[in-house]
């Protein structure tokens, strides 16, 4: 099993065998982090021993740019992790990647820039925390009735500022947090802490997709959200995928829609949908997977034998298939110039 987790990085789960930390080894089943630039592997390590991650319930685990657009950072790896799926921070110390905790709770809407600043808006309460990579904490009071949820496009931190409109970034300025118009005309964007961007196009988990003109600083709508519409969206290389059923049901039938950006760059019908013809809609809400820029999966809880789902969009098509262990390699191709 392999996750793409960002840029650099790749996590592998590997059963029998053999790693060695601090000198001492260990046999068994382990979470190995693969540098994809380099074929190094390093295991992942929590409290001076290494350990297993499971991938179930992907989008609790792994803080990924397929699943998420929050996380600028390829430098470390992010996950939710442990009991409370608190945010975690996995860097790479001494050849091994080594687990610390950054948050105790799960409920905050997190933005990691590219510099592994960490800016943080709990759920509940009028503050915004900004943490620095050396572990210095600013805590500023943030109203969210008058700023939307921060949120990254091309690695600067925004908000949306509700009396106009208008996009305001975020940035930090010694110890303040300094409020700047952008001058953007957003169209009335609001952003989501669910989403998955692809060069200037975001998809937000309701299925709605928007396009960042950086030219004219412009925010457009390119499709409308969809009622019933899942927790996340996911991504490819190219295309941006969501889930949607036409029933508030979690036994519904799932309906997905692919937002293809390689036809959007060339001003082509982007958007397709299907209704997958078996499968539920929680199993497709939890344990979502792409396969490829035309291929997605999703799989129900894996415990004995258990339904795989492949939603192929170009045949249109849902192929069932019968296993005892998970069988989708998640992982994108990544090509360099």
């Amino acid at each position: 099993m392999i996750v793409d987790l960002n840029t650099t990085y790749s996590a592998i789960n590997m059963s029998n065998v053999t790693v060695t930390v601090d000198d001492v080894v260990y046999e068994g089943n382990y979470t190995l982090i693969q540098d994809k630039n380099t074929g190094d592997l390093y295991p992942l390590v929590e409290s001076g021993v290494p350990i297993y991650k499971k991938v179930e319930a992907e989008h609790e685990a792994w803080v990924t740019n397929t699943r998420f657009s929050h996380n600028g950072d390829s430098t470390h790896i992010y996950l939710r992790h442990s009991d409370e799926l608190s945010l975690h921070k996995a860097e790479l110390v001494d050849g091994t990647f080594t687990i610390s905790k950054v948050f105790d709770d799960y409920f905050r809407n997190n933005v990691i820039l590219s510099t592994g600043d960490i800016v943080t808006v709990p759920w509940s309460g009028d503050s915004l925390t900004w943490l620095e990579p050396d572990g210095t904490e600013h805590n500023f009071n943030y109203d969210t009735s008058q700023l939307s949820v921060p949120f990254l496009y091309a690695d600067k931190l925004y908000a949306i500022r509700d009396s106009d409109d208008a996009l305001i970034e975020l940035t930090l300025n010694g110890a303040t947090l300094d409020q700047t118009d952008a001058l953007w005309t957003t169209n009335g964007y609001r952003p989501s802490s669910m989403n998955v961007v692809r060069s200037d196009y975001k998809m937000h988990s309701d299925c709605s997709v928007y396009q960042f003109d950086d030219t004219t600083k412009t925010i457009t709508q390119l499709e409308p959200p969809k009622a019933y519409s899942g927790h996340v969206a996911n991504a490819g290389q190219t295309s941006l995928y969501c889930m949607y059923s036409s029933a508030d049901d979690n036994s519904a039938l799932p309906s997905f829609m692919r937002f293809d950006i390689s036809k959007a760059e060339l001003n082509q019908p982007a958007t397709t949908t299907i209704d997958a013809s078996s499968g539920a809609k929680l199993d497709a809400n939890e344990r979502m997977a792409v396969v490829s820029d035309n291929e997605l999966m999703f799989y129900q809880y894996p415990s004995g034998t258990f339904t795989e789902y492949y939603i192929n969009f170009d045949a249109g098509t849902t192929v069932e298939k019968e296993v005892s262990s998970i069988t989708a390699i998640k992982m994108q191709t990544v090509t360099q110039n």
